[in-house]
């Protein structure tokens, strides 16, 4: 039996995995002060920390929701993403 199979007959599985990440990323992000929010990106120019989680929250809720309209993931929505969580400080998760 494949790997693929067995993800195909736990419809938790996607949602186990990611109660997982999230529980590993939580601590991490209390843990640094406010200002690493603000730091600049190297991988994603003119973007900050916060803009890189900003993106990445607003991705994964898409996927979860299987929300996958038009220009889903083009400049302006990720921009338009990034607008409505630009949160002044990293809300205590």
């Amino acid at each position: 039996m494949t790997a693929a199979a067995d993800d195909a007959r736990d419809p938790l599985l996607p949602g186990r995995l990611l109660t997982i990440e999230r529980d590993a990323l939580i601590p991490l992000l209390r843990s640094r002060p406010d200002a690493d929010f603000a730091l600049p990106t190297a991988a994603c120019p003119g973007w900050t920390v916060r803009d890189v989680l900003a993106h990445c929250s607003s991705a994964l809720i898409r996927v979860v929701e299987s929300r996958f309209e038009k220009g889903v993931f083009s400049p302006e929505a990720n921009d338009r993403d990034i607008a409505e969580r630009a949160w002044g400080h990293l809300p205590r998760l």
